[in-house]
């Protein structure tokens, strides 16, 4: 094989279909080692299903995202901690993220991508003054940040968008069965996540599920795909669904931010089409109708009536102190964070069952300070722009109908510390992974010609 001058690329092309199998096991086994995984055969039965389907992975990259979406969101659920059977994918990411540094890196979108990049690597630097909050927690954090680069390192053209919408509507119906299977089980009696051995966290359910009506808008919006009629009625009529699963689910912040996100959707891609705007609207009012009359669509209006809105649901007390810490720490720590997961020990002086301050950006302000703050702001910004300079509108429309979805999921918790908030960033950054590949190809044309 022939690896050197310009046989480079080809020969990482053979290493990547011929000898991925046992680089994979290998891989596997590194990864299980070092989260100390217990179940050996369980992994090395993943493995070899894995190895099974690595062509089709390999050769449409945005596949293993899509899978990895579903299974996780579905697993998580339906089953609970999806922890040790994710290490397969895991090994996946990492492999396919180094070949494409090495053989296709001038696609990859480096600038949008570099905040993600570099929030990791301060966490890793602030191991070394990191008062941690425990090992296991830990290891969920760092993967958390790191999944986020891996995952949107599986972008690699515009089509990539149709396999992770499709993923995250089908999933977002999945989830939505589940919580008003859940909800007619329990009665209505309270919010539809926990029943049995499902005990779910509502909120980040409700995003996935919000998630996955963005995706059907775009599904609805997009003229490149030639959609029959009935799989565009299919969406309609999942929407409803997930739109009740949404009420009976009653997070209050994703609830506000799907009705935003749609009215926005409507507005903005319909413009001063009155007559669409006028359907639109016809059916939006159906759909409220329709909804009403099911049992349980009063919880999140009582919700909303609770007590604890004054002081957002016990949120702004944990706020206050992480403006406090911050206030009272040193130069140093205000500009470079106290550490990763030190923000988890700021709840304890609250109370003892809470580890989270329930808001991304007050936990990245103290945890890695006005820089790190400042970073995760310049990736939102990096997105908006790539996002209003693509001539695509229904790829504006569903961005920033995401980024609605994922500002109040970030307001309203620490949405950086889930998996979901990895699949998410795929879905924004998708625009600018396609705007790189066009300047790619551009500049090899100017130069053949």
């Amino acid at each position: 094989m022939d690896i050197s001058g310009h046989g480079v690329k080809k020969g990482i092309h053979e290493i990547r279909g011929n000898w991925l199998p046992f680089l994979l096991i290998v891989v596997i086994a590194l990864f299980s080692i070092l989260l100390k995984s217990d179940s050996y055969v369980q992994l090395i039965g993943i493995a070899i299903a894995a190895v099974i389907g690595m062509r089709l992975v390999l050769k449409l990259p945005i596949l293993l995202a899509v899978i990895f979406h579903c299974f996780y969101s579905i697993f998580s659920t339906i089953v609970g901690s999806a922890a040790g059977v994710l290490i397969p994918f895991y090994a996946l990411f990492l492999f396919n993220s180094a070949y494409r540094i090495i053989a296709e890196r001038e696609s990859i979108p480096w600038s949008t991508l570099a905040p993600v990049i570099m929030l990791f690597v301060q966490a890793c630097i602030s191991l070394l003054w990191s008062d941690v909050f425990g090992a296991d927690f830990l290891k969920v954090r760092m993967i958390s940040l790191a999944l986020p680069i891996l995952v949107c390192m599986q972008i690699s053209g515009p089509g990539d968008r149709k396999w992770l919408a499709l993923s995250m509507w089908v999933t977002s119906i999945v989830l939505s069965v589940v919580a008003i299977t859940i909800g007619f089980s329990i009665g209505f009696s309270s919010r539809a996540g926990s029943f049995g051995t499902i005990d779910t966290n509502e909120n980040h359910q409700s995003a996935i599920i919000a998630g996955g009506v963005i995706a059907g808008y775009w599904f609805l919006l997009t003229k490149e795909l030639k959609l029959p009629v009935i799989f565009k009625l299919c969406i309609l009529v999942s929407s409803i669904l997930c739109m009740y699963a949404l009420l009976l689910l009653a997070s209050r912040s994703i609830f506000v931010a799907v009705i935003l996100a749609s009215v926005f959707t409507l507005v903005a891609y319909f413009k001063v089409d009155f007559k669409k705007m006028v359907v639109g609207a016809l059916f939006i009012g159906l759909a409220v109708f329709m909804l009403s009359l099911l049992p349980g669509t009063n919880m999140i209006f009582d919700r909303f009536g609770d007590a604890d809105v004054k002081n957002l649901n016990d949120r702004a007390p944990l706020w206050a102190l992480c403006i406090k810490s911050f206030e009272n720490a040193d130069l140093f720590y205000q500009i470079f964070g106290q550490g990763v997961t030190s923000s988890s020990w700021l709840p304890q002086r609250y109370s003892s069952d809470l580890n989270s301050v329930h808001n991304s950006f007050f936990q990245i302000l103290v945890e890695y300070g006005i820089f790190g703050l400042l970073t995760l702001l310049v990736l939102f910004y990096r997105i908006i722009i790539q996002t209003f300079k693509s001539r695509f509108e229904d790829v504006k429309v569903s961005n920033i109908g995401m980024l609605i979805i994922i500002l109040f999921s970030l307001g309203s918790g620490t949405f950086t510390d889930t998996y979901t908030y990895a699949i998410f960033l795929a879905w924004l950054l998708i625009p600018t992974a396609v705007d790189s590949r066009r300047s790619k190809q551009a500049l090899a044309i100017n130069q053949a010609s």
